[in-house]
């Protein structure tokens, strides 16, 4: 595939393959004039919570490891993705007079095309594919399937585009011995982990694969290789050793702070989590229902009641699987080249489960750092970089063994294709600006002196969303806000369903985490804010109190309580407190419940304690086999008091995602039916 063009003709054309592969990718966006961003209205819209947050630190208005969300839980930063090489753009944007949506937009933009150029240059000048081939690679890279499912909601994936930035980069560091392309490697290689710890985590992965392979295929002379190590630390070395060293130090004590407290808090994901998020081998070839081309057969192949979006449908289009296998059939021979497809491949079969057993179980539990993913499946996103080449290699080595009448027309006709079926139909842009800013920037600028935290109500919206909503809010007036949300969630924590007796458990919160004046409701109804007296819990005087959606136990619960269910509600997390006002006169000598534990075969037993204003009441163990479902409890009178708290203490609850029983990140104790004092 050979294309006679000068200098400058080739640079344009370049810069207009980048242009266009970019905008079909963020179509939406560009044919709404802008005024739909990509994403979705929670997780997406939570990212540009955190570069708000850059933005706030960089003017000194914020710690740099706390945002102003989760208040007044401290590190919460490092309860999702950081952003931090989207933070420089968006700080640029945002300068230069975009709204947060379009510096958001903008920023991802850049990142896309920075990819596609750098993975261009890789492909003439280091691989020496031609230049059709190179553009093909670039923009398989780009526009591909899975990326662009990922962005709907997931766009701190984009990340994946800095992948070959700094692959190039270190190339020009090998080529041209440059200092100062190691350094900037260096540096951007470890602000990744900051900004997308998935796509950082697992690239690394990726070179570790590609290295054992590469030392698998020199066998003979790599044998050789561990005596030539100590020659790395001559003289001749130690200059781009020490600025390697030195600029690593700074992003990577910078991911320190950030992760390292967030996990000793959270403890990290468990193996029953991850698995839940394996693909089968079938589903590596999904390309999902909405894919232009193999939709239809797609939806006909796999299961419909399976979840077919979100992290279930990044598989591969099938050209561009077969254009994989065939280069790396070809390229055999090529060491360097058949490391990196066997990477590609290893690290893409590591993420699929065979039955109940899976090969994820190995790096789970013996590779660092892989206690922080949740979801597997996304190697795939890191592996398109190895593919996206190597099919692209594909049509070079076509080339080369077709007449010359088809080597002109059938590779070109390839590329074709393999770019279609890269196209998706899915909405993939679901924010839009108008309504964010009638949502958001209707508030006035400055909250009232006198409210120094507050809590949103936004009927408008589902719980999530109305959760982002508050955490937007909060660092537009720079005041904290009680709601957040984000990829983990603080202990005990779950304020997030927007029932009628919101604002009650949102006052129990509030009173337990410390705060006992300045609480502020902010209305989206109003666009304003109204002062609320901090009254935790309500009224009680010997009533049969009932749990679940029937019930009237809401305005009593405060940190640790799943949303109401039919019938019961379920406590969440080691410790879940309830608040009851009582009379004065009110006696009482019993606590009666009736309850279930959550006891699956994989959890056969759960201990729990009460405790009743601190005072431990009595600990017990509801197993499967002996399941407990009622009892009532002594309680000393003298334990009683005006304002009562009684806690229902689980340290062992444990979630069904981490049970690998489904996709359901609560960890459940009890599921409460009714409570009562009673004389």
């Amino acid at each position: 595939m050979r294309m006679p063009l000068t200098r400058a003709a080739r640079a344009s054309l370049t810069a207009l393959a980048c242009a266009l592969t970019t905008a079909i990718f963020y179509r939406q966006f560009f044919l709404s004039r802008f005024q739909l961003v990509s994403g979705d209205l929670a997780d997406a819209r939570s990212f540009i919570v955190v570069l708000e947050h850059w933005r706030a630190v960089v003017f000194g208005l914020a710690p740099l490891t706390s945002p102003n969300f989760f208040a007044p839980f401290r590190g919460t930063l490092g309860y999702g993705e950081a952003m931090s090489l989207f933070a420089p753009p968006y700080l640029l944007f945002t300068a230069l007079g975009a709204d947060r949506y379009l510096a958001y937009q903008f920023s991802l933009i850049l990142a896309k095309a920075a990819g596609f150029l750098a993975l261009y240059t890789l492909c003439r000048r280091p691989l020496r594919l031609s230049y059709p081939a190179s553009l093909t690679a670039a923009a398989l890279f780009t526009l591909s399937n899975p990326a662009y499912l990922a962005s709907r909601e997931h766009c701190q994936l984009t990340a994946a585009a800095f992948l070959p930035v700094c692959a190039w980069l270190f190339y020009r560091f090998y080529d041209r011995r440059s200092l100062v392309s190691l350094a900037a490697a260096c540096l951007l290689s470890g602000l990744l982990f900051t900004t997308c710890f998935y796509i950082a985590w697992l690239a690394g992965l990726a070179l570790l694969l590609a290295a054992a392979w590469l030392y698998l295929l020199h066998l003979p002379a790599s044998l050789a290789w561990p005596k030539k190590l100590p020659h790395l630390l001559t003289r001749p070395n130690l200059p781009a050793l020490t600025v390697a060293a030195v600029s690593l130090a700074l992003p990577f004590a910078l991911c320190l702070a950030i992760y390292l407290p967030a996990l000793a808090r959270t403890g990290g994901r468990t193996f029953g989590e991850a698995f839940v998020y394996l693909r089968t081998f079938p589903e590596l070839l999904d390309p999902g229902p909405n894919n232009l081309l193999w939709g239809a057969l797609a939806a006909y192949l796999f299961d419909p009641v399976q979840p077919r979006t979100g992290e279930f449908g990044y598989g591969l289009t099938p050209l561009l699987a077969l254009a994989f296998l065939y280069s790396a059939f070809t390229c055999r021979k090529n060491k360097p080249l058949a490391a990196l497809s066997l990477a590609a491949a290893s690290l893409s079969l590591l993420a699929v489960r065979y039955g109940l057993h899976a090969p994820w179980r190995f790096v789970f539990h013996f590779v660092p750092g892989a206690v922080a993913l949740r979801v597997p499946g996304r190697a795939i996103l890191v592996s398109l970089l190895p593919i996206s080449i190597l099919a692209a290699a594909a049509l070079d080595s076509l080339a080369h063994r077709l007449p010359r009448r088809l080597a002109l027309v059938l590779p070109a006709l390839l590329a074709a294709a393999l770019l279609a079926e890269q196209l998706n139909t899915i909405d993939q842009a679901g924010i839009s600006r108008a309504t964010e800013h009638s949502l958001i920037d209707a508030f006035a600028a400055q909250a009232p002196a006198a409210c120094q935290v507050f809590f949103a109500l936004d009927p408008t919206r589902a719980d999530k969303p109305a959760q982002v909503d508050a955490a937007l809010l909060a660092r537009r007036v720079n005041v904290p806000t009680l709601n957040g949300y984000f990829s983990f969630l603080p202990p005990n924590w779950y304020l997030i369903t927007t029932d009628p007796s919101y604002p009650n458990q949102a006052v129990n919160y509030a009173f337990q985490l410390g705060f006992h004046q300045n609480l502020c409701e902010a209305s989206f109804p109003t666009h304003g804010f109204l002062p609320v007296p901090i009254v935790p819990g309500a009224s009680y005087s010997g009533q049969t109190l009932r749990f679940g959606l029937e019930g009237d136990s809401q305005p009593y619960q405060s940190l640790g309580w799943s949303y109401a269910e039919h019938g019961a509600t379920w406590t969440m997390g080691s410790d879940a407190t309830l608040y009851l006002q009582l009379a004065p006169a009110f006696t009482a000598t019993h606590l009666r419940l009736s309850f279930f534990a959550y006891t699956p075969a994989q959890h056969p037993s759960l201990p729990f304690s009460i405790e009743l204003n601190g005072a431990r009441l009595g600990a017990w163990t509801s197993t499967a086999a002996a399941p407990l479902s009622s009892f009532d409890v002594p309680v000393p009178a003298a334990l009683l008091r005006p304002l009562t708290r009684i806690d229902f203490l689980t340290p062992n609850a444990v979630s069904p995602t981490s049970l690998g029983l489904s996709d359901d990140l609560r960890r459940l104790g009890l599921a409460l039916r009714t409570l009562s004092l009673t004389p």
